[in-house]
């Protein structure tokens, strides 16, 4: 299944509309007849090419449009992207935005010495700088943001311009929230863990600051070097393998994955069972992951689910459009029931692509052992693609949180002003036609992170993952 390496292009995205960027030449000159054309080719693009006609129904497009034909015509400069990203918003697809062809300007923007976390519903603090300590401890929530309540703030300010299913778009948010113009103020309103409220003002100043004169954070962090590394293999306690994907891009992590997975082979072997966490992949390739599957699924094929896409017919749309009572008034012909209603609606999907693979392992040297699969919602496109592999051939547990539902195949398109924008073309199920596209693919075994865990350092879904591999472990003897 072909993908494009979409996550870390929304998140970039959507901190440059939401706090702007310089604008391009062609930016600036486009005349009101050019934005309202680029309006146009997405209207015209959704209608025709998105592969969830029902949203289209559900936002009502046309309706839609004509609200956002005013707005666009009097977007100057940035907000014409703004405004172009605000309407792709609707349609909360992450596979549905503009393109990051600005590039990663950071002179344009700027963060506060503040790290956070999502825990549910909440939004966390991690880490602050040492200044700060005492007036954001660790572990306090975020409950204000410049005087406004979060969930508010989130949903005006931020959300709009968050192209994303609805449940994900407080994760993207809380990391976008922190960005703006250099040396601008971030005032926020906390609760600490025991229950005081503290207020802070924080300018936004980290790279804007000499590296060596920047504040030192107040903590040290929870991660470790080896959730930077594409690939990293330990072997924990009573001999279980921990295999740790945290990225399959670019295209050149391909080879390591592989070096490093060939080379510890013989001890995962060895192994009674084994844990392989995805919680920190947002894609990439799914070439990185071949490898890793055709010694794990147990079979001689396997699946990567069912792609669906529009299906137009002129001829059967001219044939459904009897089923339109007041069109057929209006031109005096009959009203009557119609086979081709659905082309007439433009919702007909069709099959395009089964996704059937051999795995060219033989048995002798497949890992059979017990297996957990760590998942959350950081897992994202091809990462979401070896998940569904797995869930598809009934290999392993899946524990944590669903994925971000971020399956896809973007069709990319040129707007004036060397705007690219991209729509979600294809529509993945999995083969027994389950639909992950607004839920994300669910954990067999749901493990909320724990903030206290956490804090502490410790990873709650790591040690439930053990625990539930021992069990397995000890049946199978």
């Amino acid at each position: 299944m072909k993908k494009i390496f979409i996550t870390g292009i929304a998140l970039w995205m959507t901190v440059l509309i939401c706090f702007g960027n310089t604008p391009n030449d062609k930016t600036q000159s486009l005349t009101k007849q050019e934005k309202v054309y680029a309006l146009s080719v997405l209207w015209k693009e959704l209608h025709y090419n998105f592969a969830f006609p029902e949203r289209l129904q559900q936002v009502n497009i046309d309706s839609l449009y004509l609200a956002y034909i005013p707005k666009i015509e009097q977007a100057e400069n940035y907000d014409y992207y703004r405004t172009l990203q605000a309407f792709l918003s609707h349609f909360n697809d992450g596979h549905t935005t503009l393109f990051d062809h600005l590039g990663r300007d950071f002179s344009q923007y700027d963060v506060p010495k503040l790290s956070v976390q999502v825990f549910g519903e909440k939004i966390i603090i991690e880490n602050m700088a040492e200044s700060m300590a005492d007036k954001l401890p660790i572990g306090s929530e975020i409950t204000h943001i410049q005087h406004i309540p979060v969930a508010e703030y989130m949903r005006d300010s931020i959300f709009p311009y968050i192209a994303a299913a609805p449940n994900n778009k407080l994760s993207f948010g809380a990391w976008v929230v922190l960005f703006g113009k250099p040396n601008s103020l971030l005032h926020i309103t906390v609760k600490t863990i025991e229950g005081t409220q503290s207020e802070a003002q924080l300018i936004r100043n980290i790279w804007a600051t000499e590296e060596e004169k920047r504040e030192k954070w107040a903590h040290p962090f929870n991660s470790n070097s080896n959730d930077y590394l594409p690939i990293n293999i330990e072997i924990k306690q009573e001999n279980i393998g921990y295999i740790q994907l945290n990225t399959f891009a670019p295209a050149s992590v391909i080879d390591t994955i592989n070096a490093v997975f060939d080379q510890m082979l013989p001890q995962l072997r060895q192994c009674k069972g084994l844990i392989i966490d995805i919680r920190n992949n947002g894609g990439g390739s799914e070439r990185a992951w071949f490898n890793i599957v055709h010694h794990l699924v147990l079979t001689d094929t396997f699946t990567e689910g069912v792609s669906f896409a529009r299906e137009h017919s002129a001829e059967r749309k001219a044939k459904g459009q009897a089923c339109d009572s007041i069109l057929m008034k209006l031109i005096g012909a009959t009203f009557h029931d119609t086979p081709y209603v659905d082309y007439y609606k433009g919702t007909v999907m069709n099959e395009t692509f089964s996704y059937s693979f051999s795995n060219p392992v033989p048995d002798s040297l497949k890992l059979r052992q017990p297996l957990v699969i760590l998942s959350g919602s950081g897992v994202a496109s091809a990462a979401e693609g070896f998940l569904l592999v797995m869930k598809e051939a009934k290999r392993g547990i899946i524990m944590g949180e669903p994925s971000k539902n971020s399956f896809g195949q973007p069709l990319f398109i040129q707007l004036p002003g060397d705007v690219v924008a991209m729509i979600n073309a294809s529509h993945i199920k999995s083969v027994d036609g389950t639909d992950f596209s607004q839920t994300g693919i669910p954990p067999d075994i749901t493990v909320p992170m724990d903030v206290k865990a956490y804090l502490e350092g410790r990873d709650n879904v790591l040690e439930r993952a053990i625990e539930e591999l021992q069990k397995m472990i000890k049946q199978k003897k």
